[in-house]
């Protein structure tokens, strides 16, 4: 047994001594769907846990071992012919206490009740522990599980809590199972927190669960009721806390903000508050539509808030959101999820998202992933979401979502795809990009131009990164050849952005590319392709 941690420890080591580049990888895996959910990171790997498209269009869970440099290590799926096994409904893969890993997630079985299932696993793939539970299933009440939500495993005990959301089918009550499974996953209880009809709020889920320095358990989730327009639909954030063993001691609903959706990321603070994010919207045309922006929201040890930072393109749909959060040090947090670009609609980019900000609410950098469309094809729209974010050993940020494609004529691969990308401490794929930060407008009245790509030669990929002291959505960037021949043009329609393009169909040669508005050349730069 020591020799295989002494083992285990050398490959660490040795992997903590190697360059970690920063990637933007898009995989299928050889399969025709594939979502990427949550990610550790490691001094030598990346730990992802996610989704695959199965045999007979079963969906399996998915665990893969990324190299540093993005190459696949080692991949598992776990299924079989009769039921989904869904890991990327919201999952949270943890390291356990003895440097396994585990997760919960949902059982669809063909035939039967929708139930749970654990998995602890080796960092190979292989599996410790899998087990199902059909115990929250009530055939009289008619419980059913659709999603886990938050799950931790507890230092002193190395027992697992859990939240499961759960429903009724026949009358679409719904509400939260927190459980709790000992160290070899046996349950050992479960209590269940329902809406009720006779508020009206009938919805109630979780995304995230914590356990706090005073030994309390906090679900965080959300209220919602359903209905027409202003009148009745309602989402608002509820707190539902428990002592260790499950007993309600108390709740918490935020109703001022009528379209409050997820508490993603929930966790305690240095001084006994609280952090979470999610999105926030608004009705508009006379309460027929709504949109959202990102937001996150820092509570104090009472549950009052102190400060909210509210982000993004009001979009009308829910795609705009922060996903999670992960804290840097005591007083700096990065938050990631997907924003839109509202100047695209009906189409909208939908890009990856990472935000700095410190404990005082303070933002202190904006990061943007973009894929650029191909001239040709204006029904082209790739989107990319990114779920989770961790640190890596050079203190950079691995993230991981999907990218999808559902364009025939788009030369992206089609489906859904992995996304996995890492960036340097500043949120960086072109190196430098943070001495963009805190672009203004000159004396002369006209605004900072930042604009850098990488890599330089390029030869497959190109990333252009680019911010503006005053951003118009009128701005655009073309690529010239060294003849003078336009080649490729695409439309700058958020800041802060790095933009990813396929250069690998181009000539050999020198390329020139601008960027320029409405009122002319803002700045240039050469590009090698080779």
């Amino acid at each position: 047994m020591l020799k295989g941690t002494i083992l285990v420890n050398l490959i660490c080591f040795c992997g903590s001594l190697m360059a970690q580049p920063v990637l933007n990888k898009r995989t299928d895996l050889n399969v025709s769907a594939k979502i990427f959910a949550d990610v550790i990171a490691t001094d030598s790997c990346y730990f992802v846990a996610g989704t695959n498209a199965g045999s007979q269009a079963l969906q399996e869970g998915l665990f893969v071992r990324f190299n540093l440099d993005g190459t696949v290590a080692n991949t598992s799926s776990y299924g079989n012919d009769t039921s989904h096994i869904v890991f990327w409904e919201s999952p949270t893969l943890i390291q356990t206490n003895d440097n396994n890993f585990a997760l919960t997630f949902a059982v669809d079985p063909i035939s039967g009740p929708r139930h749970f299932g654990f998995i602890k696993l080796k960092p190979n793939g292989d599996t410790l522990i899998f087990k199902t539970y059909l115990d929250i299933y009530d055939e009289t009440l008619d419980d059913v599980v659709f999603q886990p939500g938050g799950f931790l495993q507890d230092s002193v005990d190395s027992c697992y809590y859990g939240t499961i959301n759960i429903s009724k089918e026949l009358t679409a009550l719904s509400g939260v199972a927190l459980i709790k499974l000992d160290p070899l996953g046996n349950l050992l209880w479960y209590k269940k927190f329902y809406g009720s009809f006779s508020s009206t709020y009938f919805g109630h889920n979780s995304q995230s669960l914590i356990k706090t320095h005073d030994n309390k358990l906090i679900i965080g989730g959300s209220r919602y009721k359903n209905g027409l327009g202003t009148s009745t639909i309602r989402s608002n954030i509820k707190f539902t806390i428990t002592d260790l063993a499950g007993n309600l001691l108390q709740t918490k609903v935020f109703p001022d903000d009528i379209l409050a959706y997820g508490c993603h990321g929930l966790m305690e603070t240095i001084e006994g508050g609280y952090i979470f994010t999610g999105r926030n919207g608004s009705f508009f045309q006379n309460g027929n539509a709504m949109e959202f922006v990102g937001r996150v929201v820092k509570l104090d040890s009472n549950f009052d808030e102190i400060w909210r930072i509210e982000r993004g393109y009001p979009a009308v749909e829910s795609f705009i959101n922060f996903e999670n959060i992960l804290k840097i040090s005591d007083t700096a947090f990065v938050a990631v999820g997907t924003s839109t670009d509202s100047t695209s609609y009906p189409i909208w980019n939908h890009a990856g998202w990472l935000l700095k900000f410190n404990l005082d609410g303070d933002v202190l950098w904006e990061r943007n992933y973009q894929k650029v469309l191909p001239n040709d094809n204006t029904n082209n729209f790739p989107r990319h979401y990114l779920y989770s974010v961790d640190i890596t050993a050079d203190s950079g940020f691995v993230m991981v979502g999907q990218a999808i494609n559902y364009e025939t004529t788009n030369p992206e691969p089609y489906g859904q795809l992995g996304w996995l990308v890492k960036t340097d401490k500043h949120g960086c794929i072109v190196p430098g990009c943070e001495q963009f930060d805190g672009l203004s407008v000159s004396e002369t009245e006209l605004p900072e131009i930042g604009l850098s790509v990488f890599p330089n030669p390029a030869n497959n990929e190109l990333f252009v990164y680019y911010a503006n002291g005053n951003h118009s959505n009128l701005t655009h960037a073309v690529l010239f050849n060294i003849q003078g021949q336009q080649v490729m043009q695409f439309p700058i329609t958020s800041n802060n952005t790095t933009y990813m393009l396929d250069v690998s169909s181009l000539a050999k040669g020198v390329y020139v590319l601008q960027v320029a508005d409405s009122s002319g050349l803002l700045k240039s730069e050469k590009v090698v392709v080779e």
